[in-house]
Parts: structure tokens; sequence; C-alpha cells
């Protein structure tokens, strides 16, 4: 992989994270769309309160998008253009597989773990007092919820890290790579 490369997949993994943020967002604009009117009211309406929520998930989106699609235009406008035979002779699929593993893990701990303690905690609250979950606020459920889904996702990608770094990065092993040259070739059995 050349240093471009490198940058060029710490960017798409940038793009997944903004991703996750963005449904983050999204989740809490949804949350706050269930509360009533009356609460609102004070704020200048639903629109008034739901409009930063929406703007930040659709600006996050917006630069996913872009660093998904146009990773190598960051990796060449960060790092000066090599030569190809400038390469790094690290193991491609080693480094993603490591770098989902971090992903995940900053996944789980940033965003997952203060959502799902947060819930647990109101709804220890709410159970302790004597009420029923379904009567707690619906954007403490929704929040509860993105926590969920976003532990699972961190926990998908630090499982299933070997998996998709093998599906970002093939190996040389494939059936694509070119065939053996004779000096390349084992010798032959007796």
């Amino acid at each position: 992989m050349t240093p471009q490369q490198i940058v060029g997949m710490a960017a798409r993994l940038l793009a997944v994270w903004l991703a996750l943020v963005a449904l983050s967002y999204f989740f809490s604009a949804l949350s706050l769309a269930q509360q009533s009117a009356e609460d609102f009211q004070s704020f200048g309406g639903k629109n008034a309160v739901l409009a930063p929520y929406i703007t930040v998930a659709v600006v996050y989106l917006v630069g996913a998008l872009l660093l998904w699609l146009f990773p190598m235009a960051i990796g060449h406008k960060l790092i000066p253009r090599t030569k190809f035979q400038d390469v790094l002779r690290l193991p491609g699929q080693q480094v993603v597989a490591v770098a989902c593993v971090v992903l995940g893990l900053i996944v789980i701990a940033l965003k997952a773990l203060p959502d799902i303690s947060t819930y647990l905690l109101w709804a220890a609250f709410w159970v302790a007092n004597g009420d029923q979950l379904p009567n707690m606020d619906a954007n403490r459920h929704v929040r509860g919820l993105a926590g969920f889904v976003q532990l699972a996702a961190g926990l998908f990608l630090i499982v299933k890290a070997r998996t998709l770094a093998a599906r970002f990065m093939p190996s040389p092993d494939d059936a694509s790579a070119p065939p053996e040259t004779p000096d390349d070739a084992p010798p032959a059995a007796p």
C-alpha cells in the first residue's frame, strides 16, 4: 500500500464514523418529534427545535458521502504524490482489520455506552418509582435504541474485522492473482 492508500482507507473509516454520528442525530430528531407540541411553544415551535438536528445530520451525511466516494483525492492532497515503487511494506488486510477494530471500539466507547448507560439509568429510576417503562418519554427510548444500534455496529466492526478487511482489501492470494512463473513454481513431487 502506498501512503496515499492508507490515508484513503482512513478517510473511508472516518466516513463510516460520520454516518454513525448522523444516524444518532436522526434518532435525536425522531425522539424530539415524538414530544407534544406544547413542549415546543417556548422554543418557537417544533420545526425550530428539529431544524438544527436535521441540518447537522445532513451535513455529517454529506461529509461521509464525500469521504467515502473520494478517499484517494484526499490522500493525494494530504500526502505529496510519490512513485508507485514507494510503497510501505504493511500487510493491507491486517492494517484494515486493526482499523476496523479501533473504529468499533471508538463507536462503542464514545457513542454507544453513554446512550445505553443513560437509558438504563432512567429505566431503573422509572421502575424504582413504580412506573412502567412504556410510560417513559419516547425520546429516552429512542436514545436507548440508538445506543443499542451503535453497540451492534461497533461489535460488528470488531467481530467481523477480518471479513471486512478481506472485502475491502483483497489479498494477492485470490483467484484473480496472476499465474506463477516457472521460477516461482514449487519443485515437482517424485
